[in-house]
């Protein structure tokens, strides 16, 4: 019995992938498209999701890779813009600590009201638990 190896036909195989790569691309590019003009936060995680495709996919596309860290690195000039708008003043450090020092005052009287609570409760368990007359 001889053994007969049969060709294969892969070509629906491989044109069938390449479909769903493109479809994949294109679905991340719209997502990094609409991602950009809504000014959301830009990284291969979010667009992934967006997209619908996965974070290796977008890694192994050189394109897509170039658009995603390009539209990273402006939105870190970006962050760096708001961060110095929330840096405090020393005027706003005093009136901050202004606050917490009158909190911890307020806090202080409040344990030494409820210290003294405690030693008088304790002292009226004693009272109980001792005999009035130790004869």
């Amino acid at each position: 019995m001889t053994r007969r190896t049969w060709t294969r036909n892969t070509n629906g195989l491989i044109t069938n992938a390449s479909g769903r790569t493109t479809a994949a691309g294109q679905r991340a590019s719209k997502a990094l498209d609409d991602m950009e003009a809504e000014g959301a936060a830009i990284n291969f995680q979010s667009v992934a999701e967006r997209g619908s495709v996965s974070p290796g996919f977008l890694y192994g596309s050189p394109e897509l890779r170039q658009r995603i860290e390009a539209a990273r690195a402006r939105q870190t000039g970006r962050r760096e813009i708001a961060r110095v708008r929330l840096t405090r003043t020393d005027a706003s450090f005093q009136v901050l600590l202004a606050a917490k020092e009158r909190r911890i005052k307020h806090l202080d009287g409040e344990v030494r009201e409820l210290t003294r609570q405690l030693a008088l409760c304790r002292g009226q368990l004693y009272d109980r638990t001792q005999p009035l007359n130790p004869d």
